[in-house]
């Protein structure tokens, strides 16, 4: 054996030992929960299952078994344990093409349906129940060889099961599964105003408000798109239905509806498109906008972007394009011509979309097959700000942007103080600099979003100005929104939760 290899099995520890040591923690575990420090004893247990994920060794529990009596709408299974000692709770994990749908907590011993819960439980007897999984995350056309289950609980650790190949499930032919599980998110949908006839300009918008924040930016954007004329769908996946009564009594949307917050932006959209409630308003429309609330503005004109669109007659248009993966539209403004609408454009998306739920996936299979869709059909595709235009604009600017930076007094004390926001800037651009000249793509509406504001950009993303994931420089940020609304730089000063004056002028941080 020669001396790489005898390293090699001193650095990789044998699986019987690993097997060893894991039934010993098991065995320490089980006291810890058997004792008042339940919760702790719960923590340890989440890690003991990540180790187990890292080894892809799961320890299989026979006394728990999971079989399936029914598939489709609803997917019906019966949980049996033979022994004594009978988990007072599960957690069921439910994947489809090894995606992860959906992960609960069912109390066998404390059955609570009125939650809204996929899962809900009926006890057969002392040692099996029934679990009906009513899925809200609209899941596709599928196969039984495609849908996995994993079921995890104390004291048993983990139990997989892949359903027989040979069941299928029930089908309807006037309509796609993943459409049924769609409309199963939906927990209220309300006509608040009506028009008639429609009107012919339709706007689509997907809203997530957290409890803690206002819905003021929101209102107002609803406020804008009603003041170019659309006919607004409100498709709100937020913990509570905050944007009802708000739109309600100012009478600002036509329909209202509200669902489990699922499938992100792109389910919202599609369940509005498709409902029997909203048909009326889209067979109407010979324009469709599908946007969602992740900006703040219109800070400037927008009818006057949408108006060119029209004039230029653009067939699928955007606000901003990305180049990341491939080229394609932003997916946070987009608009469909009456042409893009008759081609087919809509319908074959929808027709074609898998749902899926992870947000990676969701950009490549909604976000850029979209753009792609509109391609094949010979449609025209066009932004208002393409990426390389503003990647342009970014480096003409460059030498009056390092005069603007060299000038700013934080910069000038940089050698006698130890750390500068002033420099730090400095340097980000440039590093962003060397990005755009070596041909890196960058995400233009973070990155470049002065760059944006000075092209006349009417929407700042919110997740930049809240959280800035990326450390972009915002220390300008209220003085250059100021400048063109101070109505909305009020309200982001408001949102963020900062006062105007002295803390913009540092680098702002995630968090």
């Amino acid at each position: 054996m020669s001396e790489s290899t005898d390293a090699r099995n001193k650095q990789e520890p044998d699986p019987a030992t690993i097997d060893e040591q894991i039934k010993s923690l098991e065995a320490e575990l089980t006291a810890i929960k058997s004792s008042s420090a339940w919760r702790l004893g719960n923590r340890i247990t989440n890690q003991l299952d990540h180790v187990r994920r890292i080894l892809k060794r799961p320890s299989i529990a026979s006394s728990l078994r999971v079989t399936v009596t029914s598939l489709g709408p609803e997917i019906r299974l019966t949980a049996t344990h033979t022994s004594r000692n009978a988990p007072h709770d599960l957690t069921f994990e439910l994947a489809l093409n090894g995606h992860r749908m959906v992960q609960e907590r069912v109390d066998l011993h404390r059955i609570d349906n009125t939650t809204d819960a996929d899962i809900t439980v009926k006890q057969i007897s002392d040692t099996e129940w029934e679990l009906i999984w009513t899925p809200s995350r609209p899941i596709g056309d599928y196969s039984a060889r495609d849908l996995s289950i994993t079921v995890g609980g104390f004291p048993d650790r983990i139990v997989t099961y892949q359903l027989n190949a040979d069941s299928k499930p029930s089908t309807d032919d006037s309509q796609r599964q993943s459409l049924r599980h769609l409309m199963n998110s939906l927990k209220q949908v309300a006509v608040i105003t009506k028009s008639s006839p429609p009107l012919s300009k339709v706007a689509v918008l997907s809203t997530y408000i957290p409890t803690a924040r206002a819905n003021t930016a929101a209102v107002s954007l609803i406020a804008s798109l009603n003041e170019l004329g659309y006919s607004t769908i409100i498709v709100d996946t937020s913990p509570k239905p905050s944007l009802h009564e708000s739109i309600k009594d100012k009478s600002l949307a036509s329909i209202y509806m509200y669902r489990k917050n699922v499938g992100w932006d792109f389910s919202s959209w599609i369940a509005a498109t498709v409902h029997p409630d909203t048909q009326h308003l889209i067979h109407a429309a010979d324009e469709i906008l599908w946007l969602n609330d992740s900006c703040f503005g219109p800070v400037t004109d927008l009818g006057s972007l949408i108006q060119d669109a029209r004039e230029k007659e653009i067939d699928f248009w955007g606000l901003t394009s990305s180049i990341q993966i491939e080229p394609h539209l932003q997916s946070y403004f987009l608009r469909f011509s009456k042409r893009a609408i008759d081609a087919g454009l809509l319908s074959n998306f929808i027709a074609d979309y898998n749902f899926p739920m992870v947000k990676s996936d969701i950009i490549q299979e909604g976000e850029v097959r979209l753009t792609s869709y509109a391609k094949d059909l010979g449609l025209s595709v066009g932004a208002a700000f393409a990426y390389e235009d503003i990647v342009e604009r970014y480096l003409a600017n460059w030498d009056s942007r390092m005069r603007d930076l060299k000038d700013d007094p934080l910069f000038q004390e940089y050698e006698s103080i130890n750390y500068v926001p002033g420099f730090e800037r400095f340097m980000y651009h440039m590093r962003l600099r060397e990005y755009l000249e070596e041909g890196i793509p960058r995400n233009a509406s973070h990155e470049m979003w002065d760059t944006l504001l000075d092209m006349g950009c009417p929407l700042l993303k919110r997740e930049l100005v809240l959280s800035n994931p990326q450390r972009v420089p915002l220390n300008n940020l209220h003085s250059k929104v100021s400048a063109i609304s101070p109505d909305w730089a009020q309200i982001i000063a408001t949102e963020r939760g900062s006062p105007t004056t002295s803390t913009n002028n540092h680098i702002q941080r995630p968090g």
